[in-house]
């Protein structure tokens, strides 16, 4: 059971971090002015 436990974890950090570099792509991608993709990236980064 623990490594069930073990691979959840991998799995939800692997996710995680798929889903931060998906949006941070799609923020950068849309061209928008350099302060508010800076300011979206901000909350990204803080609330994710």
């Amino acid at each position: 059971m623990d490594k069930v436990y073990h691979f959840l974890t991998l799995a939800g950090i692997g996710l995680y971090w798929v889903l931060v570099a998906g949006v941070t792509l799609r923020v950068v991608l849309k061209r928008r002015a350099v302060s508010v993709s800076l300011a979206w990236l901000m909350v990204i980064y803080i609330i994710l």
